[in-house]
């Protein structure tokens, strides 16, 4: 590996065969971008929970945080009166209705009961995030 005066890390994949290695390389010179800052995980998506049977009981409607762990999901309330902990192995079907709005399906062994959680995200990233989170978080599991 070498490093360059501009901050760039350059290395070669190099074959253990000589013909190979007199041979020119730079279809397999990689260069990664030392000083690019990478985009922080999505940790925290700001959202609003629209009122259903489920999250009537389980109190979250209204503002909340989504708080993305490994194990799950934390949904706080933002005047922090309910938190309510969902596991990744209750959630049945997730994913994306119109640009701003997310959803998932949780099944019956729930604490509070099956059900569908529907949010109103601030922004389309925001359902977008959410969505790359739980798929990123179930492709792990398989």
């Amino acid at each position: 590996m070498e490093e360059s005066q501009h901050g760039v890390l350059t290395y070669e994949n190099v074959c253990g065969n000589s013909s190979v290695m007199g041979t020119k390389t730079e279809s397999t010179r990689q260069e990664v971008d030392l000083d690019r800052p990478k985009p922080p995980p999505a940790n925290e998506v700001m959202c609003e929970v629209l009122e259903n049977p489920l999250t009537k009981l389980c109190g979250i409607v209204g503002k909340v945080s989504l708080h993305f762990e490994d194990k799950g999901i934390r949904i706080m309330r933002s005047d922090g009166k309910a938190s309510v902990e969902i596991p990744l192995n209750m959630i049945r079907k997730f994913g994306r209705k119109q640009t701003i709005m997310f959803y998932f399906e949780v099944g019956r062994r729930f604490c509070f009961g099956e059900g569908f959680i529907i949010m109103k995200c601030c922004s389309p990233e925001d359902a977008k995030l959410v969505n790359s989170y739980l798929d990123e978080a179930f492709g792990k599991r398989k």
